[in-house]
């Protein structure tokens, strides 16, 4: 699926719920990016369709630091 090459798999910080990464996406005004829980502490990270998330990583590493333990293509 083409959707899926353009995809992340993020291991978010444990003191972090699922729910509570979907707000801090929301007061970070990452509303781009879809999230979908994967399990424990991962999350797959898809951009809208036009973005792609390496831009979007880069654009905003600091955030992405602040929440994210690992980021994986």
């Amino acid at each position: 699926m083409s959707w899926m090459q353009n995809s992340i798999i993020g291991q978010f910080f444990a003191q972090l719920d699922y729910d509570q990464l979907c707000e801090e996406f929301i007061k970070g005004g990452m509303k781009i990016i879809r999230v979908r829980y994967m399990g424990d502490n991962l999350a797959l990270l898809t951009p809208r369709e036009g973005e792609r998330i390496e831009d979007l990583i880069m654009l905003n590493k600091e955030w992405f630091d602040s929440v994210f333990d690992v980021i994986d293509p």
